[in-house]
């Protein structure tokens, strides 16, 4: 008969036998018999029911807390002046403290019964059903846990599970008013932008403003704001516009005005030449202040692509299959003119051995090379994989170290030595490699550079 068990709600589970996708055996409960029924527990197991009346089969472990311990927790509980509203549950090493979640139905019955002017309602015995159905049907949610840390000692840690923290009051920061001084440090970029710009004759710029027209934006501000989002990285127009409006720097810097990104971009397109030298002059003057840095720092791998044949190249493999083809060769070409010289056979007249000797040769002396090209290669590889794999042992151990526990996964395995039959050479640029294209799905003899992208700018 299949292993049943009926929790506090009157539920009856069923235990079920299946199979995992690597082909091991679990075990689940379920309402109604599936799989392959279970007719007795397995070894080692037991059947666990949570204070939600969830059924699982656990591994029985052996029990760590004394009955006067669990005992303390549920006295303390049934002091509380609500304590109908918790829970003590034990297992294992821990002794943990679960809170009804939801409404208390005392305080529920009492709001229907004065909003129905039913004084008899908290009387009867309706309290007492609607509590039996809580305890049978309610949810709880753990709010404090004693964890056994020292069996010897019997020294427990309690963990308290709440949130203490502080909620952020959103519309009070919306209407906080802020000092743009407190804001910015007086070492601050902004700050240096602005005071670096007032040092610089701006005559060339000023003398191009015609003198009737409307009011312009004084080149300061323009000028301020392409170099501190140069600095910065903010380099279109249309950014450094929204910036004036949401970074306080950039609004420190362009004087509380929100100049349109038309306008910035205009004035970059007329005064690029002069903007130009400006520039490296607060660049000259942001060095001689100490406060020139150089900005972000990226590095990105790229190929190039080779003047070289990939028709050209050659495997490991290969080549050593061609070797011994040539050798053969060799051999069966002096063999033939060793015969024609006795008078064996007549030689073709198109044919001449010792220049047919001579090719082979030196095709032998070029496999030669690739194969040393190779071999060196490999030898390098080799020392590199070997030191990856001596210090994943040692990783591994300290990682046992520190948790305590055995190191999962297979152990790392010995890289093998020597050069790998997928190794490639290429006659034409030895240095080249076979590679995916990035333009399309064919492959070609490439080089796998290392590009270094960095920005300059002044903290």
């Amino acid at each position: 008969m299949s292993v049943s068990y009926t929790n506090r709600k009157g539920r009856t589970y069923y235990l079920c036998r299946g199979t995992t996708k690597t082909g091991k055996p679990c075990y689940y409960f379920a309402r109604e018999p599936q799989g392959t029924s279970v007719d007795e527990i397995p070894a080692g197991y037991t059947i666990r029911e949570s204070v939600n009346a969830i059924v699982s089969l656990v591994k029985a472990r052996p029990g760590l807390l004394l009955d006067e311990e669990i005992e303390v927790v549920r006295a303390a509980v049934q002091q509380h002046p609500q304590a109908r509203l918790y829970r003590v549950d034990a297992h294992a090493k821990r002794i943990t403290i679960y809170e009804h979640v939801g409404p208390d139905v005392r305080d529920l019955v009492k709001t229907v019964a004065a909003e129905l002017g039913i004084t008899s309602l908290w009387d009867n015995d309706m309290v007492q059903r609607a509590e039996a159905e809580e305890r049978l049907y309610g949810q709880f949610s753990p709010v404090m846990r004693f964890d056994l840390t020292d069996a010897q000692q019997r020294y427990f840690k309690a963990q308290r599970m709440c949130y203490l923290g502080s909620t952020p009051d959103y519309e009070a920061t919306l209407n906080q008013t802020i000092s743009l001084g407190e804001a910015l440090p007086p070492n601050h970029l902004a700050r240096f932008v602005v005071d670096v710009i007032a040092q610089l004759d701006l005559s060339g710029i000023y003398n191009r403003y015609a003198p009737l027209g409307g009011e312009a934006l004084a080149p300061e501000i323009l000028l301020g704001l392409l170099f501190y989002g140069y600095a910065t990285g903010l380099f279109s127009s249309r950014k450094i516009e929204r910036a004036t409006y949401e970074s306080i720097p950039v609004r420190f810097v362009a004087g509380g005005l929100h100049p349109d990104h038309d306008t910035i971009a205009h004035f970059r397109k007329t005064f690029l030449a002069e903007i130009q030298d400006l520039f490296v002059q607060i660049l000259l003057l942001a060095q001689a202040a100490h406060v020139l840095k150089l900005g972000n720092i990226s590095i990105d791998g790229s190929k190039i692509h080779a003047d070289a044949s990939k028709s050209h190249a050659v495997s490991y493999k290969r080549l050593q299959e061609l070797e011994v083809q040539l050798r053969q060769e060799v051999g069966e070409l002096l063999t033939l003119g060793e015969r024609a010289d006795q008078g064996e056979l007549a030689l073709p007249d198109d044919l001449v051995v010792p220049d047919e000797v001579a090719l082979r040769q030196e095709r032998l002396l070029n496999l030669a090379q690739a194969k040393a090209v190779l071999e060196a290669r490999a030898k390098e590889r080799d020392a590199a994989e070997q030191a990856e794999y001596e210090a994943k042992p040692r990783e591994r151990e300290e990682k046992a170290r520190r948790s305590g526990r055995k190191p999962g996964g297979r152990p790392p395995t010995p890289p093998t030595p020597g050069p790998r039959d997928t190794d490639q050479y290429n006659f034409t640029d030895a240095d080249s490699r076979i590679m995916k294209n990035s333009t399309n799905e064919g492959f070609d003899q490439h080089y796998n550079v290392q590009s270094v992208h960095f920005s300059l700018g002044a903290s």
